[in-house]
């Protein structure tokens, strides 16, 4: 389908602060921009109005979807396990 992902800035910094160094954290954001890009509303589940959250383990981000305009807006990326 091919959305635009856009992160917010503090999102972004979230993501920086992780880091990508750990294999399973490159994993989690090379699945998250997969899902992402192509299928969206199929990643996640709806948590109220135009929001949604996908888990990417270790990781969860939340989001929105603007389907018209095929853009995904991400507002948070945490950790939701420990690293393996």
């Amino acid at each position: 389908m091919n959305f635009l992902v856009i992160w917010d800035p503090r999102a972004f910094g979230q993501a920086v602060a992780l880091g990508q160094n750990h294999p399973a954290l490159a994993a989690a954001f090379a699945a998250m921009a997969t899902a992402l890009e192509g299928d969206p509303l199929a990643a996640g589940e709806s948590r109220g109005g135009d929001n949604r959250i996908a888990f990417f383990r270790p990781l969860a981000v939340t989001y929105r979807v603007d389907p018209p305009r095929r853009r995904v807006y991400i507002y948070s990326v945490y950790p939701i396990a420990p690293l393996p």
